[in-house]
């Protein structure tokens, strides 16, 4: 969640922040916690492209 709320340019996507996180951290279900994390952001919500 730090990562994801400190980042100074703003939200990326799940597979990009999980890259990222993935450089210094790793644990069981990562992916799935990022992915239920970042989809719970109102900002991100806001922010994602439109389909």
């Amino acid at each position: 969640m730090l990562y994801h709320v400190s980042h100074p340019v703003g939200h990326f996507s799940v597979k990009r922040t999980v890259n990222r996180l993935q450089e210094t951290y790793h644990w069981i279900g990562m992916i799935k916690d990022v992915t239920s994390f970042i989809k719970s952001c109102e900002a991100y919500q806001l922010k994602k492209p439109q389909p």
